[in-house]
């Protein structure tokens, strides 16, 4: 193994441990130790991939954004199912993803939202809220597709059903990290299906 692919699997690693331990106890609630503790790193290795635990956060979104597209939109877009249905097995395919236990990026998501929304939170703020803005259109689209079809309802703007769908989701998945008696997460996207069906 080259040093350059051992350098790329050290960052690679840092950022999976940023992003659990992000998701988990948020930025604020995650020290840098905390990130090195995770995958025995050194602060030296640490400064040799990133220049703050901000320019982390930032690797750890553009990772999240990646994840989103290859295990979410990209295979159900790709996918032979009609436009009338992309927009169900998307949200049926969120909902597997979030329960499979492997899937931090919703809660990440939420937090990095709350986290970041003061008007002065910089570049991380405006990062975080390109990627919300960048899930949403995905979301829009396969909305719009199945109005096109007939499936969804046309008496409501797709941006604001998108809207609806990312905000009742992360607000119930980060509701369950304090409140583990909600209903569970495949019984509201069942809902959201109703609200949105034609």
């Amino acid at each position: 193994m080259t040093e350059a692919t051992r350098g790329q699997r050290r960052r690679g690693e840092i950022i999976a441990a940023a992003r659990r331990l992000f998701a988990v106890h948020g930025l604020a609630g995650t020290s840098l130790s905390d990130v090195l503790g995770a995958v025995s790193a050194s602060k030296g290795a640490f400064y040799h991939h990133f220049r703050s635990k901000d320019d982390l956060a930032q690797a750890v979104l553009a990772a999240v954004g990646e994840d989103y597209q290859r295990a979410l939109f990209q295979p159900v877009m790709q996918s032979q199912e009609p436009p009338a249905r992309q927009w169900r097995l998307c949200l049926e395919r969120l909902v597997d993803l979030n329960q499979s236990g492997e899937w931090d990026n919703c809660l990440l998501m939420a937090r990095l939202a709350l986290e970041t929304a003061e008007p002065t939170g910089g570049d991380l703020a405006e990062q975080v809220a390109q990627t919300l803005d960048w899930l949403m259109e995905q979301w829009r689209y396969a909305l719009a597709e199945g109005q096109s079809s007939g499936s969804v309802r046309s008496d409501v703007p797709a941006r604001l059903m998108a809207e609806m769908i990312v905000w009742t989701l992360y607000g119930q998945i980060s509701s369950r990290e304090h409140q583990p008696g909600l209903a569970h997460l495949e019984h509201v996207a069942e809902a959201l299906v109703k609200l949105i069906s034609a």
